[in-house]
């Protein structure tokens, strides 16, 4: 074989020029050199988290679907452990993943709760954005732990159905992961006040954020501004909070246009872009 397919950077770039996966997938045929490096492109951006569980054979996991058609909900279930080559495959594809979604309508809490018991070392250390769908009302388990080592540059969560306990573990879990987030979007329907607080720590210990995007309900409407303004970087923001009472204005000086909180109005809507010159 020709010296120039030892090198993954020209191969790499090569690869560039393939914008369809199927395109890609059919590179990694052609040798083992252009195998390894189709990999990397495949598995850099995952639309969710189930295609990852391919590694595994057919009679170790088992998917029971329920749910309209349009969108069915898939729990997954461990019928027997995988063994020691198929985690590592497993592991392999994690470790190439650059960005992740978890739809809401998958529940891995069995899986997740083998990964814990028998302390699989699964991680994703070259994750960099992650989006993670919950139902919280039908889970009993945060996949967060698995991002640990991950640096997470841009978080998206969104919490849908009521579960305190949950909720206020996957914050707090957030909250000690101490990720060096750029981009910051949250979305819940109920948000206990543990939850609130966390997220306040979070806003105080992360000055990295420059795009923020909340959408919660919150009885500390105007703390939560306050944090918001004191963000150094921050260039884009929008928040939908409700509030039990009226708000003071709140300004984010590194902001063209303020924050302004109507006062007499239960939600209040805040959209500001663009830092000053």
């Amino acid at each position: 074989m020709h010296p120039i397919w030892d090198i993954p950077e020209l191969l790499a770039h090569i690869l560039s020029f393939l914008d369809e996966k199927s395109d890609i997938l059919r590179s990694a045929l052609v040798c083992r050199s252009l195998s390894v490096e189709a990999a990397c492109l495949i598995w850099k951006k995952v639309s969710a988290f189930r295609y990852l569980l391919g590694c595994f054979p057919n009679n170790t996991i088992s998917t029971e679907i329920s749910g309209p058609t349009r969108c069915p909900s898939r729990t997954f279930l461990f019928l027997e452990l995988p063994d020691t080559v198929e985690w590592d495959q497993m592991r392999f594809r994690a470790s190439m993943v650059k960005e992740l979604t978890v739809p809401e309508c998958d529940n891995y809490d069995a899986l997740l709760e083998v990964i814990k018991r028998h302390k699989i070392d699964l991680t994703f250390p070259e994750l960099v954005s992650l989006h993670l769908h919950i139902w919280v009302s039908k889970r009993l388990q945060t996949s967060l732990p698995l991002f640990a080592p991950s640096r997470l540059q841009e978080l998206e969560i969104t919490f849908d159905g009521y579960n305190d306990r949950l909720i206020n573990a996957t914050m707090e879990i957030l909250l000690a992961q101490a990720h060096p987030l750029r981009s910051l979007e949250l979305r819940t329907s109920t948000f206990p006040k543990p939850s609130q607080e966390y997220l306040m720590q979070l806003l105080a210990t992360t000055p990295s954020i420059n795009s923020l995007r909340l959408t919660l309900p919150t009885s500390h409407g105007e703390d939560v501004l306050q944090a918001v303004a004191h963000l150094p970087n921050l260039r884009a923001l929008s928040l939908d909070v409700a509030v039990c009472y009226c708000l003071r204005a709140c300004t984010c000086d590194n902001l063209t246009q303020h924050i302004e909180t109507p006062p007499g109005r239960d939600w209040c809507n805040h959209w500001a872009t663009e830092k000053s010159v």
